[in-house]
C-alpha cells in the first residue's frame, strides 16, 4: 500500500507540473465531494500514512523539500522529548542529505555530523546505522571537498573497520553492510574493491 502511495505521489506530482491543476475527491462512499489542488491532493495522501519518515519521503518525492525541512524539525523536537536517540539521529541525518542536495554543505555537515555523534555513543544496536553515517560523511567530503583527502579516508577507514567487526558478530545486516562498504569504496573512486562488496 504505501509503495502504490508512493507512487501516486510521483504522478501527482508530474500533473502538478502541467496545467491540470484541479482534481475531484471522493469521499468515502464514492460521491465526488469537492475540488482539490493537486498540490492539495497530494498533502492529503500524504498525511494517510502515520509513518514520519514515509511522509517526508513522500515530500520529498513531490518536490515540497522545505515541507520535509519543516517536518523533520518537528520531529526533532519530539524526539528529543521522548529521548528517543536512534529516531533523532536519523532525522538529523535526512535533514543533512536534504540540505546536501540543496547545495548547502554548512548545514549538510552540521546534521550529518550530529547523527554520527549519536550513532557513536549509541553502543550496538546503531552500529548499521553509524556505517551509514560515516559513509555519509565520506559522502559530503567528496561532494564538498570539505576536509582533506585524508580526512576522508579516516572516515572510510573507520567505517570498513566497524563493518567487518559487526559481521564477525551479527550476520543478519551482512548485505546492507557489505553494500555500506561498496559504497565507501565507490565514493572514493576504489571502483574495483566496490564492485568486490556489491558483487
Amino acid at each position: 500500500k504505501e509503495n502504490w502511495r508512493h507512487g501516486s505521489i510521483g504522478n501527482l506530482s508530474n500533473c502538478q507540473k502541467t496545467d491540470h491543476s484541479l482534481f475531484l475527491k471522493s469521499s468515502s462512499s464514492g460521491v465526488l465531494c469537492e475540488k482539490m489542488s493537486v498540490k492539495e491532493l497530494i498533502q492529503d495522501e500524504i498525511l494517510k500514512t502515520n509513518n514520519k519518515f514515509e511522509q517526508v519521503d513522500m515530500f520529498l518525492e513531490s518536490d515540497q523539500s522545505e515541507k520535509a525541512i519543516q517536518y523533520l524539525n518537528k520531529y526533532i523536537e519530539e524526539n528529543e522529548e521522548k529521548g528517543d536517540q536512534k529516531e533523532l539521529a536519523t532525522c538529523y541525518d535526512k535533514l543533512g542529505l536534504i540540505y546536501s542536495n540543496q547545495a548547502n554543505k554548512h548545514k549538510a555537515l552540521e546534521y550529518c555530523s550530529k547523527a554520527l555523534e549519536i550513532r557513536e555513543k549509541g553502543g550496538s544496536n546503531m552500529i548499521p546505522d553509524l556505517i551509514v553515517s560515516h559513509s555519509n560523511m565520506v559522502m559530503l567530503c567528496t561532494k564538498f571537498k570539505l576536509f582533506s583527502q585524508k580526512a576522508t579516508q579516516q572516515h572510510y577507514l573507520k567505517s570498513v573497520e566497524i563493518a567487518k567487526s559487526f559481521l564477525k558478530d551479527d550476520h543478519h545486516h551482512e548485505a546492507d553492510c557489505y553494500n555500506s562498504i561498496g559504497k565507501l569504496y565507490h565514493d572514493i573512486y576504489k571502483l574495483k574493491e566496490a564492485s568486490d562488496y556489491y558483487l
